[in-house]
Formats: structure tokens, C-alpha cells, sequence
């Protein structure tokens, strides 16, 4: 049985942000199969700052936009110093990444 297409599109998302960051020279670690709040975990080793990505892939404009006011709204969890929240979203067709880091 192979995995449905929902899935391989948003693991080729998830590795596609992972290679974006390491070519800005973080180190990143894909979260594969946690189902948990994160799928990325970036380190910034020049500035000291790590970010937690969460990646989604949507069918429409709209979702997108209520995803990010969502995140923008009621973050996971509380912001700490040199810990960020990304949460990026992208629409299925498009390469155009939109996000929100708190």
C-alpha cells in the first residue's frame, strides 16, 4: 500500500522548507511521523535562536488565511526569548510560501 498524496505533498513541502533553511546555514531536524505541533526544528547557530515550523498545505486562499490569523491569534505555545513559532502555509499549485512567526 503507498502513502496517499496528501501526505507526499506535504512531506515535499516539509523538505523543501528543510533544504531553505540549511542553505541559510541553519541546521534543521524534520520531525517525520511525530504528528505532533512541529515539523521542522531550525537552529540559528549565529544568532542563537531556534524556530519551530510547523508546515501546512491547503487547497484555497481562504484556508490559508484563516490558518495564519489562527496562528497569528492563539499561538501554541508562549513566546520565550530565542524561540520562535513559524507556521508556514502554502497553497497546492503555487510556490508561494505565506507565514507568521510569533
Amino acid at each position: 500500500m503507498s502513502p496517499n498524496t496528501n501526505y507526499l505533498a506535504g512531506r515535499r513541502m516539509e523538505y523543501e522548507r528543510k533544504y531553505h533553511y540549511e542553505s541559510l546555514g541553519q541546521s534543521v531536524i524534520r520531525a517525520s511521523g511525530s504528528h505532533g505541533e512541529w515539523d521542522l526544528v531550525a537552529k540559528d547557530w549565529s544568532r542563537g535562536i531556534v524556530t519551530h515550523i510547523q508546515c501546512k498545505l491547503v487547497s484555497t486562499e481562504a484556508a490559508a488565511t484563516r490558518l495564519l490569523a489562527r496562528f497569528r491569534e492563539a499561538p501554541p505555545h508562549i513566546p520565550q526569548p530565542n524561540c520562535h513559532q513559524r507556521l508556514e502555509v502554502k497553497i497546492k499549485g503555487s510556490k508561494e510560501i505565506q507565514s507568521v512567526t510569533i
